[in-house]
């Protein structure tokens, strides 16, 4: 069993949610893996909230720059505009799942959409995936636990204070 902080993830626990999410066989096949991987992704690599991964547009992933634009962040006032940065594995994981997305010629603006393409998905999907990889891995995670397991990375890999928080969108 890998241990498991209560507020986030240790890397080896993410390691394990992301290797379940990517190889187990998903009743919509590649591309639902491919989302699900994705959307877990951001929250934890890049730390989006669960509100501002719902919002994304296509046109605010950058892959080339390796940036995701935040438009309306948490905040009075609609909310503060920021810029995510994706390292390596979210924008491979990105590159991948919006390739497997364009195949579907889907005219939903979001990011992340349903199986069948038709719709946005909200956050009773997500909050379904993680409870379905709880069940399946026994590592408890959470919308919020994937932003906190973010910004142990990005302690852990040595950045500086001041550049997490704004990577997080916090003041």
């Amino acid at each position: 069993m890998v241990s498991v902080s209560s507020r986030f993830l240790t890397r080896d626990a993410l390691e394990t949610v992301f290797l379940f999410v990517r190889h187990y066989q998903w009743p919509g096949g590649r591309f639902e893996s491919l989302r699900n991987l994705a959307i877990l992704a951001c929250m934890a690599l890049a730390g989006l909230r669960l509100g501002e991964v719902l919002r994304l547009k296509v046109g605010e992933v950058d892959l080339t720059e390796q940036t995701i634009k935040v438009l309306r962040g948490k905040g009075r006032n609609g909310g503060k505009d920021r810029t995510a940065y994706m390292p390596d594995p979210l924008r491979f994981v990105m590159s991948e799942y919006l390739d497997e997305r364009s195949r579907m010629e889907t005219s939903v603006p979001e990011v992340f959409v349903r199986v069948t393409g038709t719709a946005a998905i909200g956050r009773i999907t997500v909050r379904r995936l993680c409870d379905f990889v709880r069940r399946r891995t026994g590592i408890r995670i959470a919308p919020h636990m994937l932003r906190h397991t973010c910004a142990t990375l990005l302690r852990q890999s040595g950045v500086a204070d001041r550049l997490a928080m704004e990577q997080l969108g916090h003041n």
